[in-house]
């Protein structure tokens, strides 16, 4: 990770909550469809992925800079930005919502629905651009853009191009696997970066507390269980733990089960990977 030594500013947000200690819940209400699988009884923790993302976003909002992610899939990229935002960035931050490979008009029509612009988008580019900056300069927001290594040449020239002309902006560009080496070629991020980040799986020795903290399903399950699935099937990716937790949930459900058990877990494992 790569944040500055340089104090933060003073205009850091109001009310910022204080970072928690490692696998606790979060203090604030996290919406249930922040899970992946929008997971019914998930609780939303503060994992050491998470803490670091905490850190930097505080960071780079305060500073008005970029935010690059990367990291494998299910290692708590696109949860942080949903979890975080909405207490460090309460009613000010977008989603983009961006097609495959998008382009610098995909990046604008996504702006204007985002920043609320009255009327359709403008056809001439200027012109939305004009009225993009206007509106960045005003509010002030936290833009999120999921699948960031998909962008083109252009669409950063793009993004450089917002930065410049709204004398800074704080755009949280999330990447997947080998993603930071699409991002290490932008020269024009390396000006405008305020944090990096590469977020990595839960470690072994973390696997128990975590997954008894992320569901009370977890909880009765004995840890030499929880290691040997993670092992098998986890990997310290709370991705397909929360898949393997639905799975569970159907289970306990179709045989009236209450607890679930080391051997039903087993089972559940051998069906998941028998395709693999």
């Amino acid at each position: 990770m790569l944040i500055p030594t340089q104090a933060a500013s003073p205009h850091a947000p109001a009310g910022a909550p204080t970072s928690p200690a490692l696998f606790s819940l979060l203090p604030h209400y996290v919406d249930p469809d922040a899970h992946f699988l929008s997971l019914d009884g998930a609780n939303a923790l503060h994992t050491p992925g998470l803490r670091e993302a905490w850190q930097a976003l505080e960071h780079c909002i305060s500073q008005q800079t970029i935010l690059c992610i990367c990291g494998p899939s299910g290692t708590g990229k696109t949860f942080a930005s949903r979890a975080l935002l909405p207490a460090l960035a309460p009613d000010n931050h977008h989603h983009l919502l961006l097609r495959a490979h998008p382009d610098p008009a995909d990046l604008r029509f996504a702006l204007h629905h985002a920043l609320d612009l009255d009327h359709a988008p403008p056809k001439d580019p200027g012109v939305a651009d004009a009225l993009i900056g206007d509106a960045l300069r005003d509010q002030r927001p936290v833009l999120v853009v999921d699948e960031a290594q998909q962008l083109s040449d252009a669409c950063f020239e793009y993004v450089r191009h917002l930065f410049d002309t709204t004398g800074g902006l704080t755009v949280m560009l999330i990447a997947g696997d080998h993603g930071e080496r699409v991002l290490a070629k932008q020269r024009m991020l390396n000006s405008r970066t305020g944090a990096r980040l590469a977020l990595a799986p839960l470690h072994r020795r973390d696997i128990t507390l975590a997954l008894r903290n992320l569901h009370p399903l977890w909880q009765p399950v004995p840890s030499a269980a929880l290691h040997a699935a993670d092992a098998r099937y986890g990997q310290g990716s709370l991705r397909r733990w929360a898949c393997l937790t639905r799975h569970a949930q159907r289970a306990l459900a179709r045989t009236d089960r209450t607890e679930l058990t080391p051997a039903l877990l087993i089972t559940l494992i051998d069906r998941l990977t028998s395709h693999r």
